[in-house]
């Protein structure tokens, strides 16, 4: 997945977490930091600790988030595939 179509989920994932952070406050501001993190570490050096640990921390929310925001899941899920596939 190019850098442009991560661009593009991370924006999906962004107004999909406003359609529903306002039921779901907590939850919405931990994916408004995860996703800043994500931007953050796009420009990090390819196969750093922090990348790595960037995934995990993806995957964790991922499990956490499937049954109640499918939806955003499923982005976030996207956006680690993408970034493991760019070597991240």
């Amino acid at each position: 997945m190019p850098d442009t179509k991560i661009k593009v989920s991370l924006a999906e994932l962004r107004e999909e977490i406003e359609r529903w952070s306002g039921a779901h406050p907590v939850a919405g501001e931990k994916m408004r930091r995860l996703l800043e993190k994500i931007e953050e570490n796009l420009s990090a050096a390819p196969g750093s600790q922090e990348r790595h640990a960037l995934i995990d921390e993806l995957r964790d929310t991922v499990k956490a988030f499937e049954i109640q925001h499918p939806r955003a899941s499923s982005l976030v899920n996207e956006i680690v595939k993408a970034l493991v596939n760019i070597g991240v």
